[in-house]
């Protein structure tokens, strides 16, 4: 949308006539003060803007263009005390429809493509927010899968390496015709198995076997 301030009803009828046969919907405002309370509350593409209206430089802080409306012998001092307020272009009085139009035609084309950037800029920060988050999770993953492994470390392998100890010294004990060999054989079995079940689970904290 595009807002007209003017303090002249009937130029602000005229370029708003213009600009709606075109399909540009206007809002208008008889003051500055006016205009800046209806920017608080609304989004526009543009502001057209007559050069001589009191209080001009308050629309320095609404991030808006604003096209200057300037009479044809206005003074150059007040158009280019406009361009610190915001100014982007002027168009002189009388307007002519044509060129009205092609300026206003070019800033929306400027606004749209800013609309359109900040949305690439949100989804930009949408993704690297994501991936943040993402990154701080798998973090705390590892984290706490390092921590479960220094866990399983020392509370599974130490049990585990007392009994193979326990169970070799025995077999060193026993002859190879005692019936309890098969049990030692048999158990020594299944310390094995679970020693590599726990190297399985430590592969990759490079722990070393029993």
């Amino acid at each position: 949308m595009i807002l007209i301030v003017d303090d002249k009803p009937e130029d602000i009828f005229s370029l708003k006539t213009i600009l709606e046969l075109h399909s540009f919907p206007a809002d208008t405002a008889l003051s500055g003060e006016e205009a800046l309370k209806k920017i608080l509350r609304h989004s526009y593409a543009l502001i057209i803007l007559d050069v001589q209206m009191s209080g001009m430089d308050r629309f320095e802080v609404a991030d808006i263009p604003i096209l200057f409306l300037t009479a044809a012998r206005t003074d150059k001092k007040f158009i280019t005390k406009g361009y610190p307020s915001g100014g982007m272009d002027y168009i002189t009085k009388p307007v002519d429809p044509d060129i009205l139009l092609e300026k206003v035609k070019t800033f929306y084309r400027l606004y749209e493509q800013n609309r359109e950037l900040d949305r690439i800029h949100a989804s930009l920060r949408s993704e690297i927010e994501l991936r943040k988050k993402v990154e701080g999770e798998l973090q705390e993953a590892m984290r706490k899968k390092d921590e479960f492994i220094s866990i399983a470390s020392h509370e599974l392998k130490t049990p585990l390496t007392s009994i193979k100890a326990y169970v070799q010294l025995l077999e060193r004990d026993i002859g190879p015709a005692d019936p309890a060999r098969i049990y030692v054989e048999r158990t020594l079995a299944q310390v094995q198995k679970l020693n590599s079940l726990i190297v399985d689970l430590l592969d990759l904290s490079g722990k070393a076997t029993i």
